[in-house]
């Protein structure tokens, strides 16, 4: 069986109970002791838990549905408001939704002040977090950036490139 399958038969077992500590007395099938604690644990995190509004639709096809005829695509931090909002119009499914929002609002004005746009991608992952081959909130259709923050980072500082460069040819003529 796929591990996604797995992931989610897990946790749909999990939500039909309470509280974790009534999960963890509910073992499922022939799941071992240690693995079914480890999955209540991490099904219980408040970050695993961020509700969202999209159901079953990717949040890929959202994105596409949300762009102006005009061919403009919507910023990270509008979908994540579509995807994360009460469809009823009360407000955020979670507190957490709103906090991630507001971060990704907050990186898109840095960046603009830095007259730099990050891409949509980067500020999921730097928001969300990430893992192999698959973005938060955007799914596995989307590939993260390969440059990792310490690359960014002294893209993003032209002082600490600049010394870099000199350092370089010194020590490689100290070598040679």
């Amino acid at each position: 069986m796929q591990l996604s399958k797995i992931t989610r038969r897990n946790y749909t077992n999990i939500l039909r109970f309470g509280s974790k500590d009534e999960a963890l007395q509910h073992r499922y099938g022939d799941m071992s002791v240690e693995n079914w604690i480890a999955c209540c644990e991490l099904f219980s995190q408040p970050s695993y838990q961020v509700h969202h509004t999209g159901g079953s639709r990717p949040f890929v096809c959202h994105r596409k549905k949300l762009q102006d005829p005009d061919g403009g695509t919507p910023t990270a931090a509008d979908l994540y408001s579509k995807t994360h909002h009460k469809r009823n119009g009360e407000g955020w499914v979670s507190d957490v939704a709103r906090d991630n929002y507001e971060k990704m609002v907050d990186i898109q004005s840095q960046s603009s002040i830095e007259s730099r746009a990050p891409k949509d991608v980067d500020i999921f992952t730097q928001v969300l977090g990430k893992r192999s081959g698959y973005v938060r909130g955007l799914g596995r259709s989307v590939k993260p950036s390969a440059a990792s923050s310490s690359t960014l980072s002294i893209q993003r500082d032209p002082e600490l490139l600049r010394e870099l460069e000199a350092v370089t040819p010194r020590t490689l003529a100290q070598r040679g």
